[in-house]
């Protein structure tokens, strides 16, 4: 009896393998801004005047980022990392939070020119 020496499936013909490729893995992109922050302390007004850690951070890179005012974000928070991330991109900012920011925005351009004014 003769030793097959390539396998053979059940109708007796021998498998074919197909050469092994990588799946390809697209990079990462690249950050928009990487940056170091500090975690401070933040004093809760409460009876008990507990004390928890802050993180505070802001900017233009945000917006280029997506998180633009009135974005819904959601938190998710683990063992040293915090991930956040824009929970409905398509959808339209919050109107009562853009609402109120330009109002805010209106009242300090106001203030700006009354000090200017007053120079």
């Amino acid at each position: 009896m003769k030793k097959r020496l390539i396998p053979h499936n059940q109708l007796g013909l021998p498998f074919t393998e197909p050469e092994y490729m990588p799946k390809e893995v697209s990079p990462l992109p690249p950050p928009i801004v990487a940056r170091n922050i500090v975690v401070r302390a933040k004093w809760e007004m409460n009876t008990s005047g507990d004390i928890y850690p802050e993180l505070r951070f802001g900017g233009k890179y945000l917006e280029h980022a997506g998180f633009q005012i009135g974005r819904v974000v959601a938190l998710i928070v683990r063992k040293n990392k915090v991930v956040l991330t824009v929970s409905r991109p398509d959808a339209d900012p919050e109107p009562q939070v853009t609402a109120r920011f330009i109002s805010i925005k209106a009242r300090r351009k106001r203030a700006i020119a009354l000090r200017l004014k007053t120079r």
